[in-house]
């Protein structure tokens, strides 16, 4: 199994990543100082570090530096508080293989930790892979545990379980017994197994079978689908979304990558696209070209859509950390979080800033334009404001949707169409529609 080492000044931290592993086979050591955990690196094999962003005697980079001078191939997952988003952006640039952010989830810590043991070549079928707990494997985890015989392994589990429910069940019907409820009527209906192709056109990223078992609850109750409905995507973090006349843009600050949708029923991913360096953090289509903002390095990159990104020119601008981005027919707008304005920019050769105006949000990072509105999204309180006015983005109306409030992740982007509002948000891997009716004023 693995040997993992934990690197905290926290002792409640370190007890609950153990508690988490070693039940799990894992193999776990703790380092209560950045100074311990080097040395524990440098006299033992590790196959993975977790190590927090702030300690008292040295900070996560400077480590996640030291590691890799030391042991390149070592991989360091830092562990990062809520507001420390530019520190983990930091620590990926620097070679970090992943990052969590407080409250530090379980799941979190399994799916990393078994990704590594996968890549290890040191799981086998005793790797506590768990039913109930195999969601939590990533993606790219799960194609490679089909190669190794887990996928096998685990598809017969469910399927000797779904056996059992259809033995019940048939037994229950015999017997004439029934469950009948006022309300609504579950029906569990047999496992579909099919194939399908995931297509993204990327030259680096071949066409994958993936193989998906599911089981289908159908319950006669009122759909609310027509108002809200949920599109599972095969990336994390996704910054902005644009939609471009029967297309939705999407992009991810983590995999540096613009991905192209289709507004279909399934929301098909027709293209990835790689960004190369830049961490996207809002992008929007004028024309032919794509308009991508980077937080980071504080540029703005306007992109040629071919079959390929081709670079056309880089802007650096004022704001500190650039996010969303709209235009309203003649301007580019910007929105910065650290500064919390918003601000109109001339579309010439410096893409110059016109004007800055205050936001009523503590931290704006979407933008979208409806053709008579500047509409902004907040990340915190997920908001969304209506300016009355292009001078005085103060005077506003306030809308909110429960979706909005009760997401974990942060609210990151939002586009729109004649009926719904497409919205994503940073750390959850799916696209979610609002029907405009279904998002009420706020005070």
């Amino acid at each position: 199994m693995l040997n993992i080492l934990i690197i905290s000044d926290e002792t409640a931290v370190r007890s609950n990543f153990s508690k988490v592993l070693k039940p799990r086979g894992f193999n776990v050591a703790e380092a209560g100082s950045g100074q311990e955990g080097i040395r524990l690196v440098e006299k033992q094999e590790f196959d993975l570090v977790f190590v927090s962003s702030r300690l008292h005697d040295v900070d996560g980079i400077r480590i996640l530096d030291l590691v890799n001078k030391k042991k390149r191939d070592l991989p360091v997952v830092l562990c990062c508080g809520l507001d420390e988003l530019s520190i983990a952006i930091q620590a990926v640039k620097s070679g970090a293989y992943d990052f969590i952010e407080e409250p530090f989830k379980n799941s979190d810590i399994l799916r990393i930790s078994r990704e590594i043991l996968i890549k290890s070549g040191k799981s086998g079928l005793n790797a506590s892979m768990d039913i109930e707990e195999s969601q939590y494997v990533s993606d790219v985890a799960r194609k490679k545990l089909k190669y190794l015989g887990i996928g096998i392994a685990v598809f017969l589990l469910v399927l000797v379980s779904v056996l059992e429910i259809n033995n019940l069940y048939n037994r229950k019907a015999k017997n004439k017994l029934s469950v009948e409820n006022s309300d609504s009527v579950v029906k569990i209906e047999r496992i579909e197994r099919k194939t399908e192709a995931i297509k993204t056109e990327n030259s680096i990223k071949p066409d994958i079978a993936v193989e998906k078992k599911k089981e289908k609850v159908v319950i006669d109750l009122p759909v609310i689908s027509a108002k809200e409905k949920i599109y599972p995507v095969s990336y994390f973090h996704p910054s902005g979304i644009y939609r471009s006349g029967e297309y939705l843009w999407v992009c991810d600050w983590f995999s540096q990558s613009i991905y192209k949708h289709k507004l279909d029923e399934k929301l098909t991913l027709l293209k990835t696209f790689s960004t190369g360096d830049l961490h996207p953090s809002g992008l929007a289509i004028i024309n032919e070209y794509l308009w991508v903002t980077d937080s980071w390095d504080r540029t703005v990159t306007k992109f040629r859509i071919d079959n390929e990104l081709v670079l056309v020119k880089t802007y650096k601008v004022q704001e500190q950390s650039p996010s969303g981005l709209m235009f309203d027919g003649t301007s580019i707008w910007l929105c910065d979080a650290t500064s919390k304005k918003i601000s109109k920019h001339w579309m010439d050769n410096e893409l110059t800033m016109s004007y800055s105006l205050q936001s009523p949000g503590e931290s704006p990072v979407t933008l979208y334009w409806d053709g008579t509105n500047i509409i902004s999204g907040d990340r915190d309180s997920g908001i969304i404001y209506f300016h009355k006015s292009i001078y005085n983005l103060l005077e506003v109306e306030k809308f909110q949707n429960e979706t909005l409030k009760s997401k974990k992740g942060k609210f990151s982007g939002f586009t729109s169409d004649r009926d719904y509002f497409w919205m994503v948000f940073d750390g959850i891997g799916s696209i979610y529609r609002l029907s405009k009716d279904n998002v009420k004023k706020s005070r």
